[in-house]
């Protein structure tokens, strides 16, 4: 690495270095200063130790003599000596010392609560949505504000939802749901749920650390069912994993039941297609991966009902899939009302309400 530094150091500044994570999260972040910079090869420097040689003296067990007058920012010894070897050696130790830093910077996102905003569409859901809110406020990291867009209910849900201090807003289809609750939302990121999936205590802080860590603007994840049969649990795998290898292969799948993205971005492709009638998810993925870096995660792993496995019967359901896949593969997004899906849910969008 010093050796690197002294042969390019003339181009070592601070700038944005296309294709390197840590850059990316850098400069999305705006937390782009005097202390970090990264040289062409995507090294990392730290650029205060030059203007402060006793914290460099704190960590590296050095005198400032030493150091002498080195200009990590220009990458070129400018002490009086000119010593090479004393600059490799210090710059050596310093490598390690950014290597600390690194991991320092890519910490878990602790000390921020209230970066996250949920959002979930329901309908007729007061059966699954007090497990969904309580797996929510079990997470490790305390998102800012819970919206329940609600298509609609003539049970409990909306009363459900007031009693465990969710905003309760006006859905219908849940791509229209979801944009409703999303324009209610604050904070820098938007985390898209069902009303029946079940999130696991540290889910919401392992996909918010992979996205920032990873530079990505959106991502989902891998499901897996509320079943024990193996027949069902095998078909979810299956399922998951083709999620996983078509995003990898640029034709991007999500689940709805858990999605996380950048609030900038989620505006800049104008939220969720509502003229799309089912699998309105999967074209918002693939919407997102043209706009932002999108992913599909092995981890974290949340939990989705197989209810309509069990109404439904196993093949029709499957067999359901299964066509709408192939109509979005050979002509497009699922826009005429060919697959019936959410039969009851009110089309039209309405406004945000109490």
């Amino acid at each position: 690495m010093p050796e690197l530094w002294e042969r390019t150091g003339e181009d070592v500044g601070h700038h944005y270095r296309p294709g390197c994570a840590e850059s990316a999260k850098a400069f999305r972040a705006g937390s782009y200063g005097p202390d970090i910079g990264y040289t062409p090869g995507g090294h990392r420097f730290i650029s205060d130790l030059a203007i402060l040689p006793e914290l460099a003296d704190r960590h590296l067990g050095t005198g400032a003599g030493e150091l002498g007058n080195y200009n990590l920012d220009r990458g070129r010894d400018e002490s009086a000596s000119g010593d090479r070897e004393t600059t490799k050696s210090v710059l050596q130790r310093l490598g390690g010392l950014t290597r600390r830093r690194r991991h320092r910077v890519r910490a878990p996102n602790r000390k921020r609560p209230g970066s996250v905003c949920v959002v979930i569409p329901a309908l007729n859901e007061e059966e699954h949505l007090p497990e969904a809110v309580d797996a929510i406020a079990a997470q490790t990291l305390s998102p800012r504000q819970v919206i329940v867009a609600d298509g609609g209910s003539t049970d409990r849900t909306a009363e459900i939802a007031r009693a465990r201090e969710c905003r309760v807003v006006r859905g219908g289809l849940p791509g229209v749901g979801r944009n409703n609750g999303a324009r209610e939302a604050q904070g820098s990121w938007l985390l898209f749920l069902d009303a029946d999936v079940v999130v696991p205590p540290g889910a919401l802080e392992e996909a918010l650390a992979i996205a920032e860590t990873g530079g990505f603007d959106a991502l989902s994840c891998w499901f897996v069912p509320d079943s024990n049969g193996w027949w069902v649990r095998l078909m979810h795998w299956v399922s998951a994993g083709y999620f996983w290898l078509s995003t990898r292969l640029r034709w991007p799948h999500s689940i709805g039941g858990f999605i996380l993205v950048r609030r900038e971005l989620h505006e800049a492709v104008g939220g969720f297609d509502e003229s799309v009638i089912v699998a309105e998810d999967q074209d918002y993925a693939r919407r997102l991966s043209r706009m932002g870096r999108y992913a599909f995660v092995s981890r974290p792993r949340v939990v989705i009902s197989t209810r309509r496995f069990r109404s439904e019967g196993f093949v029709r359901a499957s067999a359901r899939w299964l066509g709408i896949e192939l109509h979005r593969i050979l002509l497009g997004e699922v826009r005429r009302p060919l697959f019936r899906y959410f039969d009851d849910a009110p089309e039209q969008q309405g406004d945000a309400r109490g």
